[in-house]
């Protein structure tokens, strides 16, 4: 299963660059991260939503996926993205909402996987 997380304890300070780091993907495969700004709705639908339907059982959809950024994992199956701040003070205190998507044939019928989902809020740490 893929994991998210934040790299090398990073935190979301306005004016930096916030690193999302994909670990436990296939080795060299294609990965992307969503970046949204909700953890209840997307696209007229309410969230959390399974994707069994999509041939994906047992992968759920936790976050909205507003952007979505394109990477590819290394050969230790490790991913990361930067994701540049603005040093605007009207962001502090706005909450974003992230889940990675893995092409992964093998992990079921549509061979793509999701990861856990995380959570945070921009400040001025």
């Amino acid at each position: 299963t893929p994991l998210l997380r934040a790299a090398n304890g990073a935190r979301p300070t306005l004016g930096s660059t916030f690193l999302f780091e994909l670990q436990n993907a296939p080795a060299n495969g294609f990965a992307a991260f969503g970046l949204g700004f909700s953890r209840t709705a997307w696209s007229g639908g309410v969230l959390p939503a399974s994707l069994a339907a999509l041939g994906m059982p047992g992968c759920t959809l936790l976050a909205s996926p507003d952007a979505l950024i394109g990477t590819t994992a290394n050969a230790a199956g490790v991913a990361s993205v930067p994701w540049s701040l603005p040093a605007a003070p009207a962001f502090v205190g706005l909450d974003f909402f992230s889940q990675a998507f893995t092409l992964d044939p093998p992990a079921n019928a549509l061979g793509a996987a999701l990861s856990n989902a995380g959570a945070g809020r921009l400040g001025v740490f």
